[in-house]
């Protein structure tokens, strides 16, 4: 149980105020933000949140910063309504079990499938946080159903399976003293991806579980460290996705 904590500490809000909208996506309510001159075929980002869902002052505003670099971003509602509450880690096994991978894929699938259809996206690419993590790397073994790349940042639940799965593009954020992906874990990780074209992977010493989301942006050294993922990120989505 005590591996559950860190993934459900809840962190720092950060300073701003979102700038997108609500919205909804393949029947799921959805936060959308959109390049200030969005042009026909414009790439899209699917943030895909973590135990604390959609609602996360942070991801939004994550989600604003990736629109400004010229992505349509959308973080849809995959818990309907139902995100984990903060520090509520010991009843985190019961909540996961309400929203298992037969229920939680086709629903991310669909959102890959209406940005492409209907928010006329030239390539979908896909970000995971801690747990979202996983939907990120299982989106990148669904063929045509999945997305074109994907970021994964400290994720969770992860399994051997899922990395050997992947069969597109995928740039993974590890974070220190993890105990979602401990270090064996990480190396294994960091081999399998040697053998896959596009893949590659940054270690961030010294920060832990969740950092690139709810870190403390105050603090200097996870200030910088969030600031290269979120520029590491950006520049893997713009050399597979498209953006300008």
């Amino acid at each position: 149980m005590a591996e559950f904590k860190q993934c459900c500490d809840p962190g720092t809000e950060w300073d701003g105020t979102p700038k997108g909208m609500v919205s909804s996506i393949a029947g799921l309510s959805a936060y959308l933000s959109k390049p200030e001159n969005p042009l026909p075929g414009t790439p899209a980002i699917f943030l895909i949140h973590d135990v604390f869902g959609w609602e996360l002052k942070n991801v939004r505003l994550f989600a604003d910063k990736m629109a400004q670099q010229g992505f349509l971003t959308v973080v849809p509602d995959l818990f309907h309504n139902q995100a984990m509450k903060p520090m509520d880690w010991s009843k985190l096994p019961v909540f996961l079990a309400k929203f298992p991978v037969d229920k939680c894929l086709p629903e991310a699938k669909a959102v890959v499938k209406a940005l492409r259809e209907e928010h006329g996206a030239s390539a979908v690419g896909a970000q995971g946080f801690c747990w979202g993590g996983k939907y990120a790397a299982l989106l990148l073994a669904a063929g045509p159903d999945g997305t074109d790349a994907g970021v994964i940042s400290h994720g969770s639940l992860l399994s051997e399976q899922d990395i050997k799965a992947i069969e597109r593009p995928v740039w993974f954020q590890f974070s220190d003293n993890d105990k979602q992906i401990p270090k064996d874990f990480r190396l294994q990780i960091e081999e399998m991806l040697k053998t896959k074209p596009g893949c590659g992977s940054k270690f961030y010493e010294g920060q832990e579980h969740g950092w690139t989301m709810r870190g403390d942006e105050k603090d200097s050294g996870v200030a910088a460290a969030a600031a290269d993922a979120f520029k590491g990120a950006l520049e893997f989505f713009r050399a597979r996705l498209g953006a300008k």
